[in-house]
């Protein structure tokens, strides 16, 4: 049986074919799709003010008065009417205009009493200008309330869109669509579904239209969570890991390995992933760490303990310069111990490619690191153990590989530098457990930022060179290759002749995405080795790369990086003992969105907090970039409004998995996904 949420707007009166028709250009096609279009105002008709009261230009006022006076003037050089209306009360008069509807004399009658609702004007004369209007004697029920404003639709005006939702509002039923569990209602504090809507489209008071918002949102995070929830629990059933044993001699083994020793950060998000390695159950982690904080350490740990255990690792860097540089960084760690270490990139030639395909083949363990080459056709792993992926690139292609071939899955790590909200962290990883790395290794110098105009470009030169002359090393980060007439900006080599003739006697060399892997790795060898003094590049540089001795960063045309990008290149400094400092020069037009983003990227050095600032700042989808795909498309809930409500969804829908079983859950969930219409659910 068709339920009153599923019937289309046509079984509303009033709404025929053709008003059906605008309707569904807005996506409005059923019941269900009106009652979750939400206001975006109320406009507060709830208090009627006297005449004598009205003080404060371009505020909305409720004012009821008898008319006096209606006089029609024309404008002298504009082809305008204007219906002039003139009104009293006890305390004093005030004049009504309405533009071009002349028509309107007729309708208004001396003596007759009215309520208005409009903006007060202060020009020749105090006015309302073109407000609602309804007589005394025949209230339409749109004043002394909180009158809810809905985005247009077609060609339809506020007041007619509110008389539909009146009609829908009068016929919705009582009974819930789906039974949420009272426990879950009462322990959250959240009122009945019939009441929420109740509270948003005809509210009483503004917090009800908030408590209205809250019941839906939670409704909409627990249906996502709960399905998050179900999902894992059958992976994790379906699917089996490799199980890797840590004894004390292999953890002997690698101890004598680490160059260094561990922050107490990094040892326990490694005791998190080791008691995940010794399960069956296939790791899906998640290690989320501000940049150098020591997440590839632990990636290289994790590495060996699986190949102690005989099995392959593969490791996926984004780009062949971080892969090359995890391959060298490796190699020199493992140089006096017998493990066998490879690289695979699209540069690899075939004779190298043949000989890492048959050690593969023949399932011996390796520590094979690579780009996007992993998982190109033709390269198969069959004794994958454990992936890591470095940036969370290729999300998952691995993964989904081996899934589509055998039961037994590789445990699966995935890293990134870029930190990430824990609102946005819990929706888009939701099927993941979290480790984070917060705390720097010891003995690092302060990286101080600096933001700074075009006009000071002169004294930032001067400093650079200072730096230059005590032995250090330089980026420049430049936004764009090719000249760009709409930002009118130059070519990048332009920029980095400039740069050359303002620092002559140094070595400046160039970098950007679209020269061949070969080239590029040379360039930053060169720089890494310090036989290059000033590294131009493009954004290109902003992952893994570690050169200790480059303390000082020029970011130009700051403005056209994001918060996250810019924190990111800041990370490629400040990785010595020495003191480092990243200044970013804007241009003069700067936007209020710029200053704020600028202004919050010298204040902050955290990039957890700098994140949150992000998301305010951009919203998840701009925040996330290449991640955007992942984000659910919520009907109500807002990620970034509704933190708190996100996480008391969350920890309730996983609280029902575990006392319900997945039997009644997946009833619920079956209940849940078909009210709220979730077109894919994306992991």
């Amino acid at each position: 049986m068709e339920s009153f949420y599923d019937k289309p707007l046509r079984y509303i009166k009033g709404i025929g074919p053709r008003i059906a028709e605008e309707f569904k250009k807005k996506g409005l096609e059923k019941i269900w799709d009106l009652l979750i279009y939400l206001p975006f105002r109320y406009e507060d008709r709830r208090d009627v003010v006297p005449i004598s009261f009205l003080k404060y230009p371009n505020k909305n006022y409720c004012i009821k008065g008898k008319i006096f006076a209606k006089e029609l003037f024309r404008a002298r050089y504009r082809n305008l009417t204007i219906a002039k209306i003139s009104v009293f009360d006890e305390t004093g008069f005030i004049t009504i205009n309405f533009y071009n509807q002349p028509y309107l004399l007729d309708i208004f009658k001396i003596n007759e009493e009215y309520y208005f609702y409009g903006k007060l004007k202060f020009k020749k004369e105090v006015s309302l200008e073109n407000p609602h209007f309804e007589l005394v004697a025949k209230p339409s029920g749109k004043t002394g309330k909180l009158y809810p404003i809905y985005p247009s639709i077609g060609e339809f005006k506020p007041s007619r869109i509110s008389l539909f939702f009146q009609k829908v509002m009068s016929n919705l039923p009582k009974e819930e669509p789906y039974n949420l569990p009272n426990e879950i209602i009462e322990k959250n504090n959240l009122i009945s579904l019939y009441n929420s809507f109740n509270y948003i489209h005809k509210p009483s008071k503004l917090e009800e239209n908030e408590k209205g918002r809250e019941r839906l949102s939670f409704d909409e995070f627990f249906t996502y969570f709960l399905y998050l929830a179900i999902y894992r629990k059958k992976r994790d059933e379906l699917y089996k890991g490799p199980k890797i044993e840590i004894n004390d001699e292999i953890r002997e083994k690698v101890k004598k390995i680490l160059p260094f020793k561990l922050t107490k950060n990094q040892k326990n998000v490694l005791k998190e992933i080791v008691s995940d390695l010794s399960t069956s159950k296939p790791m899906y982690r998640l290690l989320q760490g501000d940049v150098g904080c020591g997440k590839t350490i632990i990636a290289l740990i994790a590495s060996l303990l699986a190949y102690e255990n005989g099995w392959q690792v593969a490791i996926m860097a984004p780009t062949s310069i971080l892969a090359e540089q995890h391959f060298e960084r490796f190699k020199n760690i493992l140089k006096n111990f017998n493990y066998k270490i490879e690289i695979l990139t699209g540069g690899t030639k075939t004779k190298k490619r043949k000989e890492i395909f048959e050690i593969l083949k023949q399932k011996e363990p390796i520590l094979l690191i690579g780009t996007h080459a992993l998982i190109s056709e033709g390269v198969e792993i069959p004794n994958l153990g454990l992936c890591i992926i470095d940036e969370e690139h290729k999300f998952g292609v691995i993964q989904r590989q081996v899934l589509r071939e055998k039961k037994l899955v590789p445990h699966t790590l995935y890293m990134t530098a870029t930190p990430i909200p824990r609102s946005l962290t819990l929706t888009l990883y939701g099927d993941m457990d979290i480790s984070i790395i917060k705390e720097m290794p010891p003995g690092r110098g302060n990286v101080f930022t600096y933001v700074r105009g075009k006009d000071k470009l002169k004294d930032i030169y001067s400093f650079v060179e200072k730096k230059l002359k005590e032995g250090r090393q330089a980026f420049f980060i430049y936004p764009i290759i090719e000249e760009s007439e709409e930002f009118e900006l130059p070519a990048l080599e332009d920029f980095s002749n400039q740069v050359r003739y303002y620092f002559n006697g140094f070595n400046v060399e160039m970098l950007h995405g679209r020269m061949d892997w070969k080239e590029k790795n040379e360039i930053m060898e060169r720089f890494h080795l310090g036989k290059t003094n000033i590294l131009v590049s493009t954004p290109v540089v902003e992952v893994g790369v570690d050169v200790p001795n480059a303390t000082v960063m020029v970011i130009h045309f700051g403005e056209r990086f994001g918060l996250a990008q810019l924190h990111q290149l800041r990370g490629r400094i400040g990785r010595s003992s020495h003191n480092a400092f990243c200044i970013v020069v804007h241009n003069d037009n700067l936007t209020e969105e710029g200053k704020k983003r600028l202004l919050s990227f010298e204040k902050i050095k955290d990039g957890f907090e700098l994140s949150e600032v992000d998301l305010q700042l951009r919203g998840p989808g701009d925040l996330l970039g290449t991640r955007q795909w992942g984000i659910p498309k919520f009907k109500v809930a807002d990620i970034i409004n509704d933190k708190k409500i996100l996480v008391m969804a969350r920890n309730s829908a996983i609280e029902y998995l575990n006392e319900e079983g997945l039997e009644n859950s997946s009833k619920l969930l079956s209940n849940l996904l078909n009210f709220w219409r979730f077109e894919e659910v994306l992991i």
